[in-house]
């Protein structure tokens, strides 16, 4: 400003970008503000998020209401509200109406990025759902081509920029993304094989899926490549078809469920196997990861109501018990018993064939920890006989 003070603003064009106009301030005093963003309402006005240089410690507000032509309006007296560390943001209305707001939740340092909805033109904010507890920074939004929000930001870690998708509905005060059906949609870079392998289940259900279904992340999946020979000796015979998915969460082996891979399908058996993505990736406590997995259950209780489920507690990971995603995975298995009713959803928690005496997971049975070595998989598959002869008589 003239005042050699940062004051906020936005220019708009009615011919195209051709010429264009600059609003007055939207705080023409105190506090200064800078790196703004701006989001248009439901009813056409616009509403300005704007750093606070002031240091306060909460983000500056206002909103514009048009008055005839462009750039007659004027601005609604400024608010601040929300914690913010003097740091950009970023905000976007979602097609749904709500607006989306993303900042570090902090009033003093760049840390604990978290996402906030509005259903009210950004008077009020939800408490927000924390995307990224470590250091973050810049951000921007927008709204990717099957309604999910995807979101780049600058991590304060080695991680550098990072991009996240979530769904709306995640965002929106007490949902859980672990039982939000979640696809992924990306045909090329590192997901670029999931919707052909979604598809090639689809059509292998429609032709006759096996009569027992695994199902699962990449520790399922990889009966298909490490485990191949403990398959065959013992689940070929048993006409058993893989449906793992690898880097699968709850979320998306319940899109899966609900989106074709078992529409029409009656297996005698599903061995499902899931929920140690949800504890790596996210803050999801062992409450919701087991929610997530109770949906999937619900799910197949719809698409398939004769079939059985072997529900397997998550496997062990890490080195020992002092592991922490070991821990939240066990803090999850606590709860899976309470899921199975012992008439069509059975629990087999298998875990101490994988350990040795003193509880370690040795890298003879899975190399980096998680995965299974082909050793991992015989004893997975020996320890899964029992359970199986008894859900599937001869």
């Amino acid at each position: 400003g003239a005042d050699n003070v940062p004051h906020s603003c936005f220019i708009a064009s009615r011919d195209g970008g051709a010429t264009w106009k600059i609003s007055p301030a939207a705080i023409p005093g105190t506090p200064p503000t800078s790196e703004s963003a701006i989001a248009e309402l439901a009813d056409g006005s616009l509403l300005l998020t704007m750093r606070n240089e002031a240091r306060a410690g909460t983000r500056a507000w206002a909103r514009w209401d048009w008055q005839g032509d462009v750039l007659q309006g004027k601005w609604s007296a400024p608010w601040l509200t929300v914690p913010d560390p003097t740091c950009m943001a970023s905000l976007i209305r979602h097609p749904h109406g709500e607006l989306i707001f993303a900042n570090p939740n902090s009033t003093s340092r760049r840390i604990a990025l978290t996402i906030r909805s509005s259903t009210d033109s950004g008077k009020t904010w939800s408490a927000g759902r924390l995307l990224d507890p470590a250091g973050a920074m810049y951000s921007c939004m927008t709204v990717l081509r099957d309604g999910r929000i995807g979101i780049l930001y600058e991590s304060g870690t080695e991680a550098g920029l990072v991009f996240a998708r979530f769904p709306l509905e995640w965002v929106q005060e007490g949902a859980s993304v672990t039982t939000v059906p979640e696809a992924r949609t990306e045909t090329t870079g590192k997901w670029g094989w999931w919707p052909a392998r979604h598809a090639a289940k689809v059509a292998e259900t429609r032709s006759g899926s096996g009569e027992v279904i695994f199902l699962g992340d990449s520790i399922t999946q990889g009966w298909e490549t490490t485990g191949k020979a403990a398959w065959e000796k013992h689940f070929a015979p048993r006409k058993a078809a893989n449906y793992g998915f690898g880097g699968d969460s709850t979320q998306h082996v319940l899109w899966r469920v609900r989106n074709g891979e078992f529409d029409g399908a009656s297996p005698k058996a599903i061995v499902l196997l899931i929920g140690t993505n949800n504890a790596r990736h996210g803050d999801f406590t062992p409450e919701q990861i087991a929610a997530g997995i109770r949906a999937i259950l619900d799910a197949l209780a719809e698409k398939c109501p004769r079939s059985k489920v072997l529900l397997l507690s998550i496997l062990p990971r890490g080195a020992d018990a002092t592991d922490a995603m070991r821990q939240k995975c066990e803090a999850v298995n606590a709860l899976l018993p309470a899921l199975a009713d012992a008439q069509r959803v059975h629990h087999l928690n298998v875990n101490a064939k994988l350990l040795a005496a003193d509880g370690t997971l040795t890298r003879e049975i899975a190399p980096d920890l998680l995965h299974l070595s082909p050793k991992g998989y015989d004893l997975l598959a020996e320890a899964l006989e029992p359970k199986l002869k008894e859900l599937l008589p001869p």
